[in-house]
């Protein structure tokens, strides 16, 4: 079997577009399928990839870029310009907009479609139906990685035309009374319906929107889950506990640095547990892009925090990264004693799903999905209503005095990665999904 994993913004290498991308890594590797992953990407993430130029035509490898170009057309399925680069070697950036030719393993391909403006508008109709039709010619499966995107929106359509299993990881986020906040409209739910009844299959990574869909009247929704590579991560089981004293305690954040990601609640609340305990008895180490922490942040909200993290810096006892290699990240979330991740940005935080490959608890924002896999307090997680400042920093404050109740929580984590949320699980419910006996 042949399968093409299409994602956008690559670059980020965050969230879904870094699920598909491991999975696909598992598949070659582990499952003697040919998985291939493809992207859009817009100038911004081009450049943070190669800098200015695209590179040019060069030894044989395993990576492929795609390039949309006006001028610069050949006859290969009349609208696609290929680049090849040599052959890439492990993971090392994490969530860096940066050197991308060493984020996969060599037996994974990634090819990427570009032009000019932002991702979501980078191809127009007319390109995304060759390319996909141009799929669909050598590929079993096409499984997109974005619901929402121009890939999505000319696969549906194109449904009847392509003879070959088209399916979606659709992502869903309910965030609530933060669509008012972001102003975002909601969802309109005939839409969801009449777009995704259109592919073959839609797998899903939560209980949560499992049931949801299947509300809607979709019959065509299959869980499928997220997973991390327990295989890799078990070399770093007999990393020490902590690089600090037992005194010191360690708290971690990943992710981006704005508003829907619980940041500026996370600053707050970090230096609210650092008043009670003392700031000599704390580390923090924050991993993630820096963002705007507006426009959606309340002013007030957004200066509080500010005042937090100077305090924080001020004391000495902030780690600050922008990116981390793969080893360095794994390093952080074997020596911490918790992970903070307030985000209602979430279907399943593959954070959490890292943390608990290393028995490592965490606390989470609330929300449908989030609840549907942690099912009871310490269930892996401990959850948080989203913006809850005085809750996040009690519960934190909590759970640090209490050593067996984080061990608790950190097993059970742990035994949700081994019994479902791993890439090898995740990679057996796809194919079986698309109908691929093994």
């Amino acid at each position: 079997m042949k399968i093409a994993f299409v994602v956008p913004k690559v670059a980020d290498m965050r969230g879904g577009n870094r699920l598909l991308f491991n999975v696909a890594k598992v598949m070659n590797t582990s499952f003697n399928v040919e998985a291939h992953v493809y992207s859009i990407e817009d100038e911004e993430s081009i450049r943070a990839i190669h800098g200015t130029t695209i590179p040019s035509l060069g030894k044989a490898g395993r990576v492929h870029f795609l390039c949309f170009k006006d001028k610069l057309l050949n006859d290969y399925h009349s609208r696609i310009l290929s680049y090849v680069t040599s052959t890439i070697n492990d993971i090392v950036n994490y969530p860096a907009r940066a050197s991308i030719t060493q984020t996969l393993r060599p037996s994974t391909f990634i090819s990427m479609l570009t032009a000019r403006g932002s991702w979501r508008q980078s191809a127009d109709a007319k390109e995304v139906t060759v390319f996909l039709e141009a799929l669909a010619k050598k590929y079993d499966v096409i499984q997109i990685g974005d619901w929402n995107g121009p890939l999505t929106r000319t696969a549906f359509l194109l449904s009847e035309r392509l003879h070959t299993i088209t399916a979606i990881y659709p992502f869903y986020h309910h965030f609530g009374e933060l669509n008012r906040t972001l102003r975002i409209p909601a969802l309109k739910h005939k839409m969801i319906k009449s777009v995704l009844s259109e592919f073959d299959r839609v797998t899903v990574s939560t209980p949560y929107e499992l049931e949801f869909f299947r509300r809607l009247g979709l019959s065509n929704i299959y869980f499928a889950g997220e997973g991390v590579d327990l295989e890799h991560i078990s070399a770093y089981e007999k990393a020490p506990a902590s690089n600090h004293s037992g005194d010191v305690k360690h708290i971690l954040y990943i992710g981006v640095r704005g508003y829907p990601k619980g940041y500026p609640h996370f600053l707050i609340a970090a230096d609210k547990v650092a008043q009670q305990i003392g700031y000599g008895k704390l580390r923090l180490t924050i991993v993630g892009k820096k963002q705007e922490i507006g426009p959606f942040s309340p002013p007030d909200l957004a200066l509080e925090s500010q005042k937090a993290f100077c305090r924080l810096k001020r004391a000495g006892i902030v780690n600050d990264y922008l990116s981390v290699s793969e080893d360095h990240k794994n390093t952080l979330i074997a020596s911490c004693d918790i992970i903070l991740l307030p985000s209602l940005f979430e279907t399943i935080p593959l954070v959490a799903l890292e943390g608990w490959a290393f028995k490592k608890p965490c606390i989470l924002a609330t929300s449908p999905s989030v609840a549907s896999i942690v099912e009871y307090e310490g269930d892996g997680a401990f959850l948080v209503q989203f913006g809850d400042t005085e809750g996040l920093a009690n519960k934190t404050l909590s759970l640090l005095a209490d050593e067996d109740n984080l061990k608790k929580a950190g097993n059970a984590g742990y035994r949700k990665v081994v019994e479902t949320y791993n890439l090898t699980s995740v990679c057996r419910r796809l194919l079986d999904i698309y109908g691929c006996t093994m």
